[in-house]
């Protein structure tokens, strides 16, 4: 599959923070203090307009970091993406960042956290913005005529890494570079692919640490033969320590497709999504342990997050409305709970129980894992409201507070802090 992110540029020049006060709701919002359940199963802590006017416009999986729950505003026709910190506590606006360049990617791969930065790719320009202030720790933009940086990133320890590829060999040469996360720090090239006949495209890679303690970056190579219209799927071990390939495991996938998040590692294995088989490979020496395929024909994994809790791997495909899980060690069906909701979800846990959002019907679903059963699942309170947002909201990512005991949601339309069950 190739890549298809919107690119839409407008030469214009933003400055790269705005401190802000307030940001008031255009006339006939609803009441954001309102803190009354709007319906049975939704507590709506507070609710605050994406945009003064209640435009539509897409988001960022919603994060959190101290108090601040963030997220994005893109228009569909605008090429720019913008940055909003609220307070958890009462949507309070605290700080709006603006791109320096055009540019955007709101995709969950297109941006990695470690302290309280938030490292960004932004189609060429890249940013780390400070979680608590709004305000660039850095920004840059290799992006030129000769150079192409990459759409996703990794933070791994003190580094970011992403591919980097020169515009005039681009079709049979990917480069894979890190540069420190501290200000001023600059990129070096730690691997590189060369094909003649596939164009290679290195995807951002995760780190395992093997019994030797050497350090592992985990990446797949995602490629397309444009002479023979064929695709194909790599996963590799690079080792940091040693500076050397230290296994790959060669076009697994029968539809030659992935899915882009980063491999997920966890005691000593590597759950990895292509077209429509979730694979599980030893990290040791990249064998196949099990796979997991999706049960419809048609279906697919290319756009859900996988997620480990009470050892089981939760998948999602993109069609089937049904959460799996499934056994960590040999890939058996766990449990099966049927009627989620059909395209991909960003699944998050909390206390027991799983939350997302689905692309396909656009509700907010609550899986309670001790019993195997939907809690609730409901649409966004502003569904059934009068107004423009009538019967056009949906929910898509979603990201726990613990601390507040609530999730940060958005509708397209509107941010908000929903309260979970104790």
């Amino acid at each position: 599959m190739t890549k298809s992110l919107i690119l839409l540029t407008i030469s214009v020049l933003f400055m790269s923070c705005k401190r802000c006060e307030v940001n008031d709701c255009a006339p006939n919002c609803p009441d954001d203090t309102d803190t009354t359940p709007t319906t049975e199963k939704l507590k709506i802590l507070w609710q605050q307009p994406m945009n003064k006017d209640t435009a539509e416009c897409i988001s960022m999986i919603p994060a959190y970091h101290n108090g601040v729950a963030i997220y994005s505003n893109l228009f569909y026709v605008d090429g720019y993406e913008f940055i909003k910190g609220r307070d958890i506590q009462n949507g309070t606006l605290k700080w709006e960042w603006n791109p320096i360049w055009d540019g955007e990617v709101v995709s969950p791969q297109s941006r990695d956290y470690k302290g309280n930065i938030m490292c960004l790719s932004h189609w060429g320009p890249m940013y780390a913005i400070n979680m608590q202030t709004g305000v660039n720790d850095w920004a840059e933009n290799k992006q030129t005529d000769d150079n192409e940086i990459g759409l996703r990133i990794s933070v791994i320890g003190d580094y970011l890494y992403t591919e980097h590829s020169n515009r005039l060999t681009k079709d049979t040469v990917s480069f894979l570079a890190r540069r420190g996360l501290a200000a001023g720090s600059s990129w070096d090239t730690i691997f590189v692919l060369r094909n003649k006949v596939y164009s290679p495209t290195i995807e951002a890679p995760s780190l395992f640490v093997n019994s030797s303690g050497d350090s592992l970056l985990i990446f797949q190579n995602r490629q397309f033969a444009f002479g023979i219209s064929d695709e194909r799927v790599d996963l590799y071990a690079y080792n940091l320590n040693k500076k050397r390939v230290e296994w790959v495991n060669n076009d697994f996938d029968p539809e030659g497709s992935s899915n882009i998040e980063r491999p997920l590692i966890h005691d000593g294995k590597i759950y990895f999504q292509g077209t429509k088989t979730l694979y599980c490979f030893d990290a040791s020496n990249g064998q196949i342990l099990w796979q997991f395929v999706c049960p419809q024909n048609n279906d697919n994994l290319l756009v859900s997050n996988l997620l480990i809790a009470e050892n089981q791997i939760f998948v999602k495909p993109s069609i089937d409305a049904t959460l799996y899980g499934l056994d960590l060690n040999t890939g058996d069906i766990k449990t099966t709970v049927f009627s989620t909701g059909s395209g991909g979800a960003n699944m998050r846990y909390y206390k027991n129980h799983i939350y997302f959002g689905s692309r396909g019907n656009g509700r907010l679903y609550a899986i309670d894992l001790r019993s195997n059963q939907k809690v609730w699942d409901d649409y966004s309170p502003n569904f059934n409201r009068p107004g423009k947002w009538r019967g056009n909201t949906f929910f898509s990512g979603v990201t726990i507070v613990p601390e507040y005991n609530c999730l940060i949601a958005e509708d397209h339309y509107f941010v908000m802090a929903i309260k979970l069950p104790e």
